[in-house]
Protein backbone atom coordinates (compact mmCIF):
# COMPACT_ATOMS: atom_id res chain seq x y z
CA UNK A 1 0.00 0.00 0.00
CA UNK A 2 1.06 3.58 -0.39
CA UNK A 3 0.03 6.92 1.02
CA UNK A 4 0.37 10.23 -0.79
CA UNK A 5 0.51 13.21 1.39
CA UNK A 6 -1.06 16.39 -0.44
CA UNK A 7 -0.17 19.76 1.23
CA UNK A 8 -2.25 22.11 1.01
CA UNK A 9 -5.24 24.01 2.34
CA UNK A 10 -7.92 21.49 3.51
CA UNK A 11 -10.81 23.68 1.86
CA UNK A 12 -9.18 24.68 -1.17
CA UNK A 13 -7.86 20.63 -1.72
CA UNK A 14 -11.81 19.44 -1.41
CA UNK A 15 -13.39 22.49 -3.54
CA UNK A 16 -10.84 21.67 -6.11
CA UNK A 17 -10.09 17.91 -5.66
CA UNK A 18 -13.10 15.93 -7.86
CA UNK A 19 -11.95 12.18 -6.21
CA UNK A 20 -14.39 10.63 -3.80
CA UNK A 21 -13.14 8.96 -0.19
CA UNK A 22 -14.98 6.33 1.55
CA UNK A 23 -13.65 8.17 5.29
CA UNK A 24 -12.27 11.81 5.38
CA UNK A 25 -11.20 13.26 9.00
CA UNK A 26 -11.22 16.07 10.24
CA UNK A 27 -8.39 16.29 12.90
CA UNK A 28 -8.25 18.77 15.82
CA UNK A 29 -7.30 22.28 15.49
CA UNK A 30 -7.51 26.03 17.31
CA UNK A 31 -10.81 26.98 16.09
CA UNK A 32 -10.18 30.88 17.28
CA UNK A 33 -7.67 31.02 15.20
CA UNK A 34 -8.13 33.65 12.53
CA UNK A 35 -9.36 31.39 9.27
CA UNK A 36 -9.33 28.02 10.99
CA UNK A 37 -12.92 28.43 12.16
CA UNK A 38 -14.42 27.99 8.25
CA UNK A 39 -12.94 24.04 8.85
CA UNK A 40 -15.96 24.10 10.79
CA UNK A 41 -18.46 26.11 8.46
CA UNK A 42 -21.76 24.62 6.58
CA UNK A 43 -19.74 25.22 3.32
CA UNK A 44 -16.78 23.22 4.60
CA UNK A 45 -18.93 20.34 5.47
CA UNK A 46 -21.04 20.21 2.41
CA UNK A 47 -17.70 20.48 0.33
CA UNK A 48 -16.10 17.70 2.79
CA UNK A 49 -20.31 15.55 1.94
CA UNK A 50 -19.50 16.14 -1.50
CA UNK A 51 -16.16 14.29 -1.97
CA UNK A 52 -17.46 11.02 0.00
CA UNK A 53 -18.38 7.82 -1.60
CA UNK A 54 -21.77 6.33 -1.37
CA UNK A 55 -21.27 4.59 1.62
CA UNK A 56 -18.60 7.20 2.80
CA UNK A 57 -18.17 8.79 6.54
CA UNK A 58 -16.92 12.05 7.67
CA UNK A 59 -15.42 12.22 11.45
CA UNK A 60 -14.68 15.90 12.61
CA UNK A 61 -12.73 15.84 15.75
CA UNK A 62 -13.31 18.26 18.76
CA UNK A 63 -11.58 19.45 21.95
CA UNK A 64 -13.67 20.03 24.27
CA UNK A 65 -11.50 22.72 26.42
CA UNK A 66 -11.78 25.09 22.87
CA UNK A 67 -15.31 25.54 23.35
CA UNK A 68 -18.14 27.00 25.48
CA UNK A 69 -21.81 25.46 25.09
CA UNK A 70 -23.37 28.07 22.56
CA UNK A 71 -20.00 27.67 20.36
CA UNK A 72 -20.55 24.28 20.50
CA UNK A 73 -24.21 24.14 19.92
CA UNK A 74 -22.99 26.29 16.56
CA UNK A 75 -21.17 23.35 15.55
CA UNK A 76 -23.77 20.88 16.64
CA UNK A 77 -26.16 22.76 14.35
CA UNK A 78 -23.56 23.20 11.51
CA UNK A 79 -22.76 19.27 11.19
CA UNK A 80 -26.28 18.22 11.25
CA UNK A 81 -27.77 20.37 8.90
CA UNK A 82 -25.10 19.06 6.32
CA UNK A 83 -25.20 15.54 7.44
CA UNK A 84 -28.60 14.83 9.05
CA UNK A 85 -27.90 11.13 10.73
CA UNK A 86 -24.71 12.26 12.40
CA UNK A 87 -23.94 10.99 15.55
CA UNK A 88 -21.45 11.36 18.68
CA UNK A 89 -18.75 9.73 20.42
CA UNK A 90 -16.76 10.75 23.43
CA UNK A 91 -13.18 9.95 23.25
CA UNK A 92 -11.41 11.15 26.87
CA UNK A 93 -11.84 14.66 26.35
CA UNK A 94 -12.74 15.08 22.67
CA UNK A 95 -15.35 14.43 20.62
CA UNK A 96 -15.84 12.77 17.19
CA UNK A 97 -18.79 13.86 15.50
CA UNK A 98 -19.62 11.13 13.05
CA UNK A 99 -21.37 12.29 9.47
CA UNK A 100 -22.11 9.62 7.08
CA UNK A 101 -22.93 10.75 3.74
CA UNK A 102 -26.30 8.21 3.65
CA UNK A 103 -27.28 6.40 6.62
CA UNK A 104 -25.63 5.82 10.17
CA UNK A 105 -24.64 1.94 10.04
CA UNK A 106 -24.06 1.57 13.35
CA UNK A 107 -22.58 -1.11 15.33
CA UNK A 108 -22.72 -3.98 12.52
CA UNK A 109 -20.81 -1.39 10.29
CA UNK A 110 -17.96 -0.92 12.50
CA UNK A 111 -18.02 -4.88 13.68
CA UNK A 112 -18.32 -6.10 10.18
CA UNK A 113 -15.22 -4.09 8.91
CA UNK A 114 -13.60 -5.04 11.88
CA UNK A 115 -14.40 -9.04 11.04
CA UNK A 116 -12.84 -9.04 7.88
CA UNK A 117 -8.93 -8.03 9.61
CA UNK A 118 -7.13 -10.69 11.49
CA UNK A 119 -6.98 -10.67 15.13
CA UNK A 120 -3.51 -9.02 15.42
CA UNK A 121 -4.92 -6.17 13.01
CA UNK A 122 -8.26 -5.73 15.06
CA UNK A 123 -5.58 -5.20 17.99
CA UNK A 124 -3.65 -3.09 16.21
CA UNK A 125 -6.11 -0.75 14.46
CA UNK A 126 -8.06 -0.21 18.13
CA UNK A 127 -4.93 0.08 19.89
CA UNK A 128 -5.70 -3.22 21.91
CA UNK A 129 -9.00 -1.61 23.13
CA UNK A 130 -11.40 -3.79 20.69
CA UNK A 131 -14.23 -2.67 18.79
CA UNK A 132 -16.84 -2.80 21.83
CA UNK A 133 -14.56 -0.20 23.92
CA UNK A 134 -15.21 2.32 20.77
CA UNK A 135 -18.84 1.08 20.70
CA UNK A 136 -19.14 2.17 24.47
CA UNK A 137 -17.97 5.94 23.63
CA UNK A 138 -21.49 6.16 21.84
CA UNK A 139 -23.03 9.57 22.78
CA UNK A 140 -25.99 9.33 20.73
CA UNK A 141 -27.21 11.88 17.97
CA UNK A 142 -26.07 15.49 18.02
CA UNK A 143 -28.59 16.87 20.29
CA UNK A 144 -30.93 19.79 19.33
CA UNK A 145 -30.65 23.44 20.91
CA UNK A 146 -33.32 25.87 20.36
CA UNK A 147 -31.14 28.39 19.12
CA UNK A 148 -30.55 27.47 15.36
CA UNK A 149 -27.13 29.55 14.81
CA UNK A 150 -24.91 27.94 12.06
CA UNK A 151 -21.53 28.79 11.26
CA UNK A 152 -22.12 30.14 7.71
CA UNK A 153 -19.08 31.62 5.92
CA UNK A 154 -20.68 34.51 5.10
CA UNK A 155 -22.30 35.17 8.29
CA UNK A 156 -19.65 33.65 10.67
CA UNK A 157 -20.57 33.37 14.47
CA UNK A 158 -17.87 31.24 15.97
CA UNK A 159 -14.76 33.64 15.74
CA UNK A 160 -16.55 36.62 17.05
CA UNK A 161 -18.50 34.27 19.98
CA UNK A 162 -15.55 32.03 21.11
CA UNK A 163 -12.46 34.87 22.40
CA UNK A 164 -15.27 36.72 23.98
CA UNK A 165 -16.20 33.16 25.92
CA UNK A 166 -12.30 32.60 26.51
CA UNK A 167 -11.42 35.75 27.97
CA UNK A 168 -15.03 35.92 30.12
CA UNK A 169 -13.29 32.42 31.49
CA UNK A 170 -16.65 30.74 29.82
CA UNK A 171 -14.38 27.71 28.50
CA UNK A 172 -15.42 25.00 31.17
CA UNK A 173 -15.03 21.53 30.04
CA UNK A 174 -16.83 20.38 33.57
CA UNK A 175 -19.84 22.52 32.22
CA UNK A 176 -19.88 20.65 28.82
CA UNK A 177 -19.66 17.19 30.20
CA UNK A 178 -22.27 17.49 32.39
CA UNK A 179 -24.38 18.73 29.28
CA UNK A 180 -23.41 15.93 27.12
CA UNK A 181 -24.26 13.37 30.31
CA UNK A 182 -28.23 15.15 30.02
CA UNK A 183 -28.10 14.80 26.55
CA UNK A 184 -26.86 11.03 26.78
CA UNK A 185 -29.16 8.27 25.89
CA UNK A 186 -30.14 5.63 28.27
CA UNK A 187 -28.71 2.38 27.67
CA UNK A 188 -31.86 1.05 26.09
CA UNK A 189 -32.38 3.57 23.89
CA UNK A 190 -28.38 3.46 22.32
CA UNK A 191 -28.52 -0.06 22.01
CA UNK A 192 -32.07 0.79 19.61
CA UNK A 193 -29.73 3.35 17.70
CA UNK A 194 -26.78 1.31 17.48
CA UNK A 195 -28.65 -1.79 16.31
CA UNK A 196 -27.43 -4.32 18.64
CA UNK A 197 -28.28 -7.80 18.63
CA UNK A 198 -29.20 -9.79 21.68
CA UNK A 199 -26.25 -11.76 22.03
CA UNK A 200 -24.28 -8.71 22.10
CA UNK A 201 -25.73 -6.65 24.46
CA UNK A 202 -24.02 -7.64 28.03
CA UNK A 203 -20.46 -6.82 25.69
CA UNK A 204 -22.11 -3.32 24.97
CA UNK A 205 -23.47 -2.22 28.29
CA UNK A 206 -20.60 -2.63 29.67
CA UNK A 207 -18.43 -0.77 27.25
CA UNK A 208 -21.42 1.93 27.63
CA UNK A 209 -21.46 1.81 31.42
CA UNK A 210 -17.44 2.41 31.79
CA UNK A 211 -17.67 4.82 29.79
CA UNK A 212 -20.64 7.02 31.71
CA UNK A 213 -18.41 5.86 35.08
CA UNK A 214 -15.31 7.48 33.94
CA UNK A 215 -16.39 10.58 32.63
CA UNK A 216 -18.80 10.75 36.13
CA UNK A 217 -15.20 10.14 37.87
CA UNK A 218 -13.43 13.22 36.18
CA UNK A 219 -16.38 15.25 37.21
CA UNK A 220 -16.13 13.95 40.55
CA UNK A 221 -11.99 14.84 40.80
CA UNK A 222 -13.24 18.27 38.90
CA UNK A 223 -14.82 19.38 42.24
CA UNK A 224 -12.55 18.21 44.55
CA UNK A 225 -14.00 14.79 45.34
CA UNK A 226 -11.28 12.52 45.34
CA UNK A 227 -12.93 10.01 46.95
CA UNK A 228 -16.06 9.33 44.81
CA UNK A 229 -13.50 10.16 41.54
CA UNK A 230 -11.53 7.05 42.71
CA UNK A 231 -14.24 4.67 43.56
CA UNK A 232 -15.96 5.82 40.05
CA UNK A 233 -12.96 4.88 38.33
CA UNK A 234 -12.65 1.39 40.04
CA UNK A 235 -15.97 0.67 38.91
CA UNK A 236 -15.10 1.97 35.27
CA UNK A 237 -12.04 -0.42 34.67
CA UNK A 238 -14.33 -3.68 36.21
CA UNK A 239 -16.78 -3.10 33.58
CA UNK A 240 -14.08 -2.31 31.20
CA UNK A 241 -10.68 -3.03 31.71
CA UNK A 242 -10.01 -2.53 27.91
CA UNK A 243 -10.73 1.48 27.73
CA UNK A 244 -7.36 3.42 28.18
CA UNK A 245 -8.72 6.11 29.55
CA UNK A 246 -9.54 4.19 32.25
CA UNK A 247 -7.03 2.38 32.60
CA UNK A 248 -4.58 5.65 32.78
CA UNK A 249 -7.00 7.23 35.33
CA UNK A 250 -6.43 3.91 37.67
CA UNK A 251 -2.70 4.30 36.90
CA UNK A 252 -2.28 7.92 38.14
CA UNK A 253 -4.13 6.85 41.37
CA UNK A 254 -2.17 4.05 42.20
CA UNK A 255 0.86 6.18 41.26
CA UNK A 256 -0.04 8.89 43.69
CA UNK A 257 -0.69 5.92 46.49
CA UNK A 258 2.31 5.01 46.50
CA UNK A 259 3.06 5.15 50.61
CA UNK A 260 -0.36 3.38 50.79
CA UNK A 261 1.43 0.24 48.71
CA UNK A 262 4.01 0.11 51.46
CA UNK A 263 1.21 -0.04 54.18
CA UNK A 264 -0.08 -3.23 52.47
CA UNK A 265 3.49 -5.18 52.05
CA UNK A 266 4.50 -3.81 48.51
CA UNK A 267 8.36 -2.21 47.94
CA UNK A 268 8.23 0.29 45.78
CA UNK A 269 9.20 -1.30 42.92
CA UNK A 270 6.56 -4.05 42.85
CA UNK A 271 3.82 -1.76 43.18
CA UNK A 272 5.57 0.22 40.04
CA UNK A 273 5.37 -3.36 38.02
CA UNK A 274 1.79 -3.61 39.07
CA UNK A 275 0.59 -0.28 37.64
CA UNK A 276 3.08 -0.95 34.34
CA UNK A 277 1.03 -4.02 34.11
CA UNK A 278 -1.79 -2.64 34.07
CA UNK A 279 -0.39 0.22 31.75
CA UNK A 280 2.46 0.13 30.10
CA UNK A 281 2.45 3.95 29.18
CA UNK A 282 2.65 5.50 32.01
CA UNK A 283 5.33 7.52 32.31
CA UNK A 284 6.36 8.36 35.86
CA UNK A 285 5.82 5.43 37.17
CA UNK A 286 8.30 3.85 33.86
CA UNK A 287 11.18 6.51 35.23
CA UNK A 288 10.64 5.81 38.98
CA UNK A 289 11.28 2.04 38.64
CA UNK A 290 13.91 2.89 35.98
CA UNK A 291 15.73 4.99 38.81
CA UNK A 292 15.04 2.08 41.02
CA UNK A 293 16.96 -0.02 38.72
CA UNK A 294 20.01 3.07 38.53
CA UNK A 295 20.36 2.89 42.22
CA UNK A 296 20.10 -0.84 42.50
CA UNK A 297 22.93 -1.09 40.16
CA UNK A 298 24.87 1.47 41.65
CA UNK A 299 24.40 -0.02 44.85
CA UNK A 300 25.76 -3.64 43.73
CA UNK A 301 28.97 -1.88 42.20
CA UNK A 302 29.23 -0.42 45.64
CA UNK A 303 29.03 -3.71 47.80
CA UNK A 304 29.44 -6.59 44.66
CA UNK A 305 28.64 -9.14 47.66
CA UNK A 306 25.37 -7.79 48.37
CA UNK A 307 22.05 -8.83 46.38
CA UNK A 308 19.76 -6.26 48.50
CA UNK A 309 17.51 -4.36 46.61
CA UNK A 310 17.92 -0.71 47.16
CA UNK A 311 15.67 0.71 50.45
CA UNK A 312 12.28 0.82 50.21
CA UNK A 313 10.44 3.87 50.35
CA UNK A 314 12.84 5.97 48.30
CA UNK A 315 9.93 6.91 45.82
CA UNK A 316 7.46 8.18 48.86
CA UNK A 317 4.45 9.00 46.76
CA UNK A 318 1.76 11.75 48.20
CA UNK A 319 -1.24 9.45 49.87
CA UNK A 320 -4.23 9.05 48.27
CA UNK A 321 -7.10 6.06 47.20
CA UNK A 322 -5.92 2.73 47.68
CA UNK A 323 -5.13 0.67 44.63
CA UNK A 324 -6.71 -2.59 43.91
Amino acid sequence: RHTRVQRDDARHYLSAEQKSYDVIIGDVFHPDLAGSISLLSVQHFQNVRNRLSDNGLFVQWLALNQFDQKSLNVVFNSFRRVFPDAQIFLDGMHLALVGPRQKFMGAQGLLHNLQRMSLGQQEEVTVGEGGWTWLGRYWGPLPTSPEQQVQDEWSPVIEFRLPRARYAGELDVTKLLQFLLKTRPNMKAAATLLGISDGDKDAFERAYVASELMTRSWLAAARGATQQANQLTHLAYKANAKDRWIAYALADNMFSSLAQAREHGLSDKEALQKILRLNPYHVEAVRALWRIERNNERWRHADPGSQLDAPAGRFAGASGAGHP
